[in-house]
């Protein structure tokens, strides 16, 4: 199995190890069992408590052999205490996610076990929680180190597609318009493909690249008329996540909205990891957030062309191999 990326680890911790064993190291089936051999719950001691029945605590090194046995089965009833309450933190939280992937869930937890199913979206799946290892084990550093970024911008478009109704990756460098080195032009556009009107801002220098935006989604009603939802989308694969904040401000200089866009952050780690006043706070700043778990509820595999899951699969397959094994 993976090593565990922390020892303690946190509930969050733990369900993505079940993840990545379920989804990428290929077992059929995580139990609870797996889980405290995982968190190293071992007994320190073999001998029951009434073992001490007979010793003669009157012999003064007796009764100091006494207190250590007694002390270690305080400390095996904390740890046990402490790993069962990490466990059940980890299945609430698969659970959490299993529902949030809006039935696109690639396992299923049951009341002794988190089981892989045979169907659910493998690919996207195995891509995400990758994405979410090379944040946390720091696998990857030696793969290409945009590519990973612009294969999930590219999904993230093409979940937002599912969601909206149109995306567009804007994000640099390989923009989908082909416009690498020419941001106003690039703009103008998107502005077009979502019949908005170009803003007052149309000056940039050509070193400008994104201006934050990395995939525009919107949902053109049956009338044709521009006034319509539009979600302007940050992507985040780093450690930085939580300090991305678009501006809209800057983008209704440069592109003249209709209906003023919702603003959106997507990353492959789980909300989970944050608690709830965090997550509140970082939807207020960044928008909709859209974890692993949302974005896997919002693409299925076969939304994929048959190339970028080739992409993916190849990128996968480095980064799997990357991942430490072997003392779990």
């Amino acid at each position: 199995m993976i090593d565990l990326v922390a020892v303690p680890p946190s509930g969050s911790q733990l369900a993505d190890w079940v993840e990545l064993n379920l989804v990428v190291d290929g077992a059929d089936s995580v139990t609870r069992s797996d889980l405290s051999r995982a968190m190293g719950l071992e007994p320190l001691v073999d001998e029951p408590p009434e073992a001490f029945d007979d010793f003669d605590l009157d012999d003064a090194s007796v009764a100091a052999e006494a207190a250590v046995r007694f002390q270690l089965h305080a400390d095996d009833a904390a740890n046990v205490s402490i790993g069962d309450s990490t466990i059940n933190d980890a299945i609430i939280e698969l659970e959490e996610r299993e529902r949030a992937m809006n039935g696109h869930s690639p396992y299923t937890v049951l009341e002794d076990r988190v089981e892989k199913k045979e169907a659910g979206t493998q690919a996207i799946h195995r891509f995400l929680i990758l994405l979410a290892a090379r944040l946390h084990y720091g696998i990857g550093k030696e793969l290409p180190a945009n590519q990973p970024a612009i294969l999930f911008e590219r999904l993230v478009a093409v979940a937002l597609k599912n969601l909206v109704g149109n995306g567009r990756r804007f994000g640099w460098p390989h923009r989908e318009d082909g416009l690498e080195g020419n941001f106003a032009e690039a703009s103008k556009r998107l502005a077009m493909a979502m019949r908005e009107r170009t803003g007052t801002n149309s000056s940039f220098s050509p070193s400008t690249k994104s201006q934050g935006l990395y995939v525009a989604a919107w949902h053109s009603f049956w009338d044709g008329l521009p006034h319509q939802i539009v979600v302007l989308c940050q992507c985040g694969i780093g450690k930085d996540v939580e300090d991305k904040a678009l501006s809209l401000l800057v983008w209704e200089d440069i592109i003249a909205f209709s209906s003023r866009p919702l603003k959106a952050l997507a990353f492959p780690t789980n909300l989970g990891e944050w608690n709830e006043e965090k997550q509140y706070q970082q939807a207020r700043k960044c928008g909709v957030l859209l974890d692993r778990a949302r974005l896997v509820g919002l693409a299925k595999d076969e939304d994929l062309s048959e190339e970028f899951r080739q992409e993916v699969g190849e990128w996968c397959d480095l980064a799997e191999g990357q991942l430490p094994r072997g003392t779990t």
